[in-house]
């Protein structure tokens, strides 16, 4: 949905978000079809330049989100949803700093959102849905996911939705940034994976961006949404 396009009737757009991670591919959706009354994003490394979007700088790893006490005091005041999907998708990293940002970072957004009694929407993966697997964790990444939706499912207005992997729009392919199915499909085309090794059962569980986003925005303002999706 363009900014300049109405918002599908009944979702309560009077509403100002609170949005982590609006420099990810999934915030830049998120940003690109607004939907609420304001939108205020935290930025940490790359500043987010959108028209009718109020930014701040901080750290979801530090204490009051890397804000002095009157400016977390002052953003708990103006928010009444906050849409969590920063957090560290990559392979490879430390256990300890993904830990850091996908746990110990959303401990700080719960307590923001208790602060603001606000309405968390928690973007988390659908490799950890209940009935995705009875194994264990395949991977740090997955576990930091499981740890952080126990964690915000003691807030008592919350909403895990739980993607698989995203892709572009489905109606004109565009992308913010390629992710590890589009690296996998790119070995292949130019013939540097010839071979990939799989079973005639096994499925490619994969949803467009724009798709996500439309949930996302349905669960902020749902009067009560399902809490896990």
């Amino acid at each position: 949905m363009k900014q300049d396009e109405s918002p599908p009737t009944g979702l309560a757009v009077e509403k100002t978000v609170f949005l982590t991670g609006g420099s990810g591919l999934l915030g830049t959706v998120l940003l690109e079809s607004i939907r609420a009354r304001q939108v205020i994003a935290l930025y940490h490394r790359s500043p987010i330049k959108r028209k009718g979007v109020d930014t701040l700088r901080g750290d979801i790893r530090e204490p009051l989100l890397g804000l002095s006490e009157q400016d977390h005091e002052a953003l708990a005041s103006r928010i009444d949803v906050i849409v969590h999907s920063a957090s560290i998708t990559r392979f490879g990293l430390s256990d300890a700093k993904i830990i850091d940002t996908n746990v110990k970072g959303t401990q700080q957004i719960i307590h923001l959102a208790r602060k603001a009694k606000a309405r968390l929407v928690y973007i988390s993966t659908a490799f950890v849905h209940p009935a995705a697997s009875d194994l264990e964790p395949a991977s740090m990444y997955e576990e930091s996911k499981r740890q952080a939706e126990a964690l915000v499912r003691t807030l008592d207005d919350f909403v895990i939705v739980r993607p698989s992997i995203i892709v572009g729009d489905s109606r004109t392919g565009t992308i913010a940034a390629y992710q590890g199915l589009h690296d996998v499909v790119g070995s292949m085309v130019d013939r540097s994976l010839p071979v990939l090794p799989t079973a005639p059962e096994m499925l490619c569980d994969f949803v467009a961006q724009d798709w996500v986003a439309d949930a996302i925005w349905a669960a902020a303002f749902h009067p009560s949404p399902a809490q896990e999706l």
